[in-house]
């Protein structure tokens, strides 16, 4: 009997690269939404949507974008809520 681990790992190893994308994506969504759950318990959440989605988000200004160009590739990874 195989464990639940070894399970995604098979699976992430056989999928194709727009599943990769998805399992990623999905991955990153429930992580930071389990973090902020977490420090929202004890009343200091951790994560503000606000300076995390300005780290991540591409900035509309060009010359902003020059400073930060991992956010071509992070935008798509981090969403706050399932349906924004």
């Amino acid at each position: 009997m195989t464990s639940f681990s070894e399970n995604i790992r098979s699976h992430i190893r056989i999928s194709d690269s727009l599943q990769r994308l998805l399992i990623l994506n999905i991955a990153v969504f429930l992580v930071v939404r389990i973090v902020n759950a977490i420090s929202g318990l004890f009343l200091h959440p951790l994560l503000n949507f606000e300076d995390v989605s300005t780290f991540f988000a591409i900035p509309a200004d060009l010359s902003k974008l020059i400073t930060k160009p991992w956010t071509i590739i992070t935008y798509m990874f981090f969403h706050w809520d399932v349906m924004h």
